[in-house]
């Protein structure tokens, strides 16, 4: 019976750790604070990652009619054109499985630090 209960504990341990675990990257690194997200150092790599490489926002006549190659179209498109509320909706990277909540809260984090380049 001992043995039993020793096999239990470990059984629910194992699956609790694996319940835990994310299958993202993005959701295993930390979070800078707000003042340190910019453009350069947090959110291009997520914008290139994620919606210039399969030709919706790049600048080939971008399917999505909004080029993100540059500093100065990802501010615009977060501004005013609604990619905060197409990304947190998840319809937006089309056609790819919703971005990682820490990947939302990093871009949340840019804009309340007022877009730093």
């Amino acid at each position: 019976m001992r043995n039993f209960n020793l096999f239990l504990i470990c059984l629910l341990t194992t699956a609790t750790i694996a319940s835990c675990s994310s299958s993202s990257d993005d959701d295993m690194e930390p979070i800078p604070t707000p003042s340190n997200i910019t453009y350069t150092n947090t959110v291009k790599t997520i914008i290139d990652k994620n919606c210039t490489t399969s030709s919706c926002h790049d600048n080939n006549a971008p399917a999505a009619g909004l080029s993100f190659t540059t500093y100065a179209d990802v501010k615009i498109g977060f501004q005013s054109k609604g990619a905060l509320s197409q990304i947190e909706s998840g319809a937006m990277p089309k056609d790819k499985a919703k971005l990682p909540q820490a990947t939302i809260t990093k871009i949340k984090g840019w804009i309340t630090n007022n877009y730093k380049e």
